[in-house]
């Protein structure tokens, strides 16, 4: 799997980047976590330009300017469900906070913010994925 690695002063970040987006942004912390299996691995290729354009991205955030992070993702390795939330939660304005039952009726299934809760729980592309 393509990894890349920025240094931040929290420490290395790794992701994965292939032809369809980013499928994985690993924070690192105490506990050693590897980054989630893909289903896909063989169609993930580095692509430069989007794993430039995140860094470029990521280090905006870390400098507190407003990143842009509106780039490709590739959630194939997420259920439908999954995927639904992760787009609601992707059009939540940056600085701004919302509740597992917003997103829950956002998506349609105003009964599920637990459901809501355990799909974030599971988030492969933190950050962008708020």
């Amino acid at each position: 799997m393509p990894l890349s690695t920025i240094s931040t002063k929290f420490g290395k970040i790794k992701f994965s980047t292939g032809k369809e987006g980013i499928s994985s942004i690993t924070f690192p912390s105490s506990k050693k976590k590897p980054l989630p299996k893909h289903p896909f691995l063989e169609s993930l290729i580095a692509d430069d330009a989007i794993r430039k354009r995140l860094i470029t991205e990521i280090e905006k955030y870390f400098m507190r300017e407003k990143p842009n992070f509106d780039l490709p993702l590739d959630l194939r390795c997420c259920s439908p469900f999954q995927r639904k939330v992760y787009n609601a939660a992707r059009k939540i304005p940056y600085g701004k906070v919302r509740t597992y039952g917003w997103i829950a009726r956002k998506i349609g299934k105003p009964m599920s913010s637990r459901a809501v809760g355990q799909a974030l729980g599971k988030n492969p592309i933190p950050l962008i994925i708020p």
